[in-house]
């Protein structure tokens, strides 16, 4: 932890460890690691559609319930709240409900984003599903 702590406060200092692990997200064995050890450099410098990637590999991985709900939870929120990507959030909070069927986060935002976007039917949809 320390260290990756550490290289992710000295990572943005030093582009050529930064590039280094974004190639490793390439190849299977280093991908999660490498996406783990970005998480926090693209975090610092606000390069949120690098950031809601790296977490898409976490949670690709992720087998534990806790880990998979707090991953698409932060997803969603980047995606609504930063990138205004009302159908990335829709999928991520969807996919929360079906993890989570009692998320009044994923509910809410659900229906805020049914609200403001007018998509009522594939809302009631879910409402269905999870009833």
């Amino acid at each position: 932890m320390l260290f990756r702590s550490g290289l992710a406060a000295d990572a943005p200092k030093h582009p050529k460890v930064k590039g280094l692990l974004e190639r490793l997200v390439d190849f299977d064995g280093q991908r999660v690691q490498a996406a783990l050890l970005l998480e926090p450099i693209y975090n610092s410098e606000s390069n949120w559609k690098s950031l809601v990637g790296v977490l898409e590999i976490q949670l690709e991985a992720a087998e534990a319930p806790a880990a998979r709900k707090h991953l698409l939870e932060r997803v969603g929120q980047l995606q609504l709240e930063r990138l205004n990507d009302s159908a990335g959030a829709w999928k991520s909070y969807e996919a929360l409900l079906r993890a989570e069927p009692r998320s009044t986060l994923a509910q809410t935002r659900l229906e805020t984003l049914a609200k403001a976007k007018e998509l009522w039917k594939p809302y009631v949809e879910i409402g269905r599903a999870h009833v």
